[in-house]
């Protein structure tokens, strides 16, 4: 008899694993999504992916009042689709480091990093990668100064000398469209026997009783249903959406769970907590010529400073865009550009948990955004870097006059008020599930604590976030619970 595995979420990570699993023919997969179909013009056209956010594909959730930054209510983006938030990101195509993965807590065995990696976007890969089309003169020129200030040509992102200036691999097809995860694991092999995908599949709870899932019990198409014959259970609804789950079928906190009325059948206090992000300040622009359409995923180039000494020894990611990134209150000019600072070791934490047992209520999501001050100071030294780079010769023929923070931020103390003032997120949220720290929630096997057919496949088990845009690492880790299942070393 087939071995019967049930997968919660059609995203990074549960597209991979769903593809990995049905791979053998005597595993049968049902791989439930609560969005549909996301094949919609502005999903595939990558430049269109500010769009995207906020709209038909997006949860829409929010966090609460953030007080480190002027109790600002940050988005929370979330995709909602076959693809998940690949649907909707910047396509950003990163490796997580050897090192980063070894200390995930989960287990790899010799070379499986690798092994798994050139499954994934090797030269016979299932995620078709380049630099993008027509590259922005304005994000070549970023490059070329950062040269020019001091600092290296990076060999890329995923290779063995990611520092320094370079362009970002993204995820789309030779024709120039993106290419999500649902596309890229599971469109092609979607007829398969043993492969199940139920769209508009909402799952509500687990039931749970003697350390086992017993049922999975949700509305699909608004109608309701329970699935009683799992063999094993894993979730892979994201950082967000897994740790709301387990809550809401009485897995975490015991306490926080008798707020909202629910009776804990595991006490396992890490569900929830943990929770960070890649926070981002901009600098912006004016600039004097207005360049051509946007072509890609209008951020096309990078630098890369691991363990920067001028930010307390922390990674920032600076991505350069040929648009003006949009600040509430601040005009924006018609043309223009814009340097993301991304803090890519950020040392806040904080949580999620549920504000009612109801599941059509969101979960109560609190990021901690800047709570460490370290990482406000970070930032600040970040802005101070690209001013630097902006400076270079390479960027002279664009006439670039900074809009943002402006030139009266001329101290720290300004720029920290910026920083706090004006920061957002690179929107990759991890942690909530983890498999390591004073509260693991999985063990080394992706194993959920207690509970011996579920699992947990997504950025939700990561301890700390790894210095890249997280879109691969979900996916690594779906392939690797698949081989968990499966018994590969």
């Amino acid at each position: 008899m087939a071995r019967r595995i049930v997968v919660v979420g059609a995203g990074a990570a549960g597209c991979a694993l769903a593809r990995r699993l049905c791979d053998v023919p005597d595993v049968d997969v049902l791989l439930m999504e609560a969005g549909g179909a996301a094949t919609a013009v502005e999903v595939q056209t990558p430049a269109m992916w500010p769009a995207v956010m906020g709209g038909r594909f997006d949860y829409g959730y929010e966090s609460v009042p953030q007080p480190a930054a002027q109790a600002r209510v940050y988005p929370v983006p979330r995709g909602k689709g076959l693809g998940g938030t690949t649907i909707m990101n910047a396509m950003i195509h990163a490796h997580p480091s050897a090192a980063e993965v070894a200390q995930w807590g989960v287990s790899f065995g010799p070379g499986a990093r690798d092994r798994i990696l050139e499954v994934i976007d090797g030269k016979e890969g299932l995620v078709p990668t380049r630099q993008g089309f027509m590259p922005n003169p304005v994000c070549a020129a970023f490059v070329e100064a950062s040269l020019e200030a001091g600092y290296p040509r990076s060999a890329g992102l995923n290779t063995d000398s990611p520092a320094g200036a370079g362009w970002f691999d993204l995820s789309i097809d030779a024709q120039g469209e993106r290419v999500d995860a649902y596309r890229a694991y599971l469109a092609h092999v979607a007829e398969r026997p043993n492969l199940t995908v139920w769209t508009s599949a909402v799952v509500h709870r687990l039931e749970i009783a003697g350390g086992r899932v017993r049922s999975i019990e949700g509305t699909r198409s608004g109608e309701p249903f329970a699935v009683t014959d799992a063999d094993e259970v894993v979730l892979s609804a994201g950082a967000i959406d897994s740790p709301a789950l387990l809550l809401r079928s009485g897995v975490g906190p015991a306490a926080e769970l008798a707020e909202v009325g629910l009776r804990p059948v595991a006490d396992l206090e890490g569900v929830g907590k943990n929770l960070h992000d890649h926070p981002l300040v901009p600098v912006v622009w004016a600039s004097e010529a207005t360049g051509p359409v946007p072509a890609n995923q209008l951020f096309e180039s990078y630098l890369l400073l691991p363990a920067e000494r001028r930010a307390a020894g922390q990674t920032l990611n600076i991505a350069f865009g040929h648009i003006p990134f949009p600040l509430p209150g601040v005009e924006m000019p018609a043309a223009g550009a814009s340097a993301l600072v991304g803090l890519y070791s950020p040392r806040s934490r904080g949580s999620l948990r549920l504000a009612s047992a109801d599941p059509a209520r969101g979960p109560v999501i609190d990021p901690g955004y800047l709570s460490a001050g370290t990482d406000v100071r970070a930032l600040a030294s970040g802005i101070e870097i690209v001013r630097q780079i902006a400076g270079q010769p390479a960027l002279a023929a664009f006439g670039l006059t900074e809009v943002a923070p402006g030139p009266a931020a001329d101290d720290a103390t300004a720029l920290e008020a910026f920083v706090c003032a004006s920061s957002s997120a690179y929107f990759h949220p991890v942690g909530t599930c983890s498999a390591g720290g004073p509260h693991p929630v999985v063990d080394d096997q992706l194993r959920v604590i207690g509970l011996d057919n579920l699992r947990i496949a997504d950025t939700s088990i990561l301890p700390a976030i790894p210095a890249v845009a997280t879109s691969v690492t979900a996916q690594l880790i779906g392939w690797r619970a698949a081989e968990l299942i499966l018994g590969t070393p």
